[in-house]
């Protein structure tokens, strides 16, 4: 169009007198043991007014509570809210929170009033396995997961960047019992032993037996293991 300068924040910007928001869900993480979960989000006042009072609702899969909310935040300012204990269902979840009703006004920007989060519940019989893994020079490089049998993402981690060359990282992870897959991912191609240090995992059952095992590999390894009530395979 030929322009050579736009408007930037706050000049030239579109700015309401009621604009209440959610971001920042903590409190959740993406895989938790059991059914209940205490989340918090940050409400932020966007508008021009003093946000003295809203609703915030939040919902697990569909199921939607509310609550009255009361204080005072400047434009811009935010507050972290704590919501009650919620409980999940088994399974993939979704947490869904939103704000309305500004000072008892319609919102007028639509656009920042609610944020969610996706996260794995595990309930029921459930055991603590264990994920070791020694990097090495490369920790940027390594990443993994464990899917269900239905090919569902359950746990991941990586990449680890801020891990040290060599380091050793120990992870506790609950699983029901049944059978899954734990797969371990080099970006570059050449796994994790022994051309660029000496790397290797473990993943071990909850009588610490283990179920995989390696460290030489190309791009993944994938290995198939089961959990189950006794340490006597079948």
């Amino acid at each position: 169009t030929g322009a050579l300068v736009i408007d930037g924040y706050p000049d030239g910007a579109v700015t309401y007198d009621f604009d209440a928001g959610s971001s920042s869900i903590t409190g959740v993480p993406a895989s938790i043991c059991g059914s209940t979960i205490q989340p918090s989000f940050t409400l932020v006042n966007q508008g021009v007014q003093t946000l003295n009072t809203c609703v915030i609702h939040y919902s697990i899969n569909g199921v939607e509570q509310t609550q009255n909310w009361s204080g005072s935040l400047a434009q811009n300012q935010s507050t972290t809210i704590n919501l009650p204990t919620l409980t999940a269902s088994n399974g993939s979840n979704t947490l869904l929170i939103w704000v309305t009703n500004p000072n008892g006004n319609a919102d007028q920007n639509a656009g920042n009033d609610q944020t969610s989060v996706t996260f794995n519940a595990i309930t029921g019989t459930t055991v603590n396995a264990a994920v070791s893994i020694t990097f090495d020079n490369y920790p940027e490089e390594t990443s993994w997961e464990i899917t269900n049998s239905q090919g569902n993402v359950l746990l991941s981690g990586g990449p680890y960047a801020n891990q040290a060359d060599g380091s050793t990282l120990n992870l506790d992870v609950c699983l029901a019992l049944g059978c899954y897959t734990f797969t371990i991912i080099d970006e570059y191609g050449d796994g994790i032993c022994c051309q660029y240090g000496n790397g290797a995992y473990t993943v071990t059952n909850q009588f610490d037996q283990s179920v995989a095992t390696g460290g030489s590999f190309a791009d993944s390894e994938s290995t198939d293991f089961c959990l189950t009530a006794t340490s006597i395979d079948e």
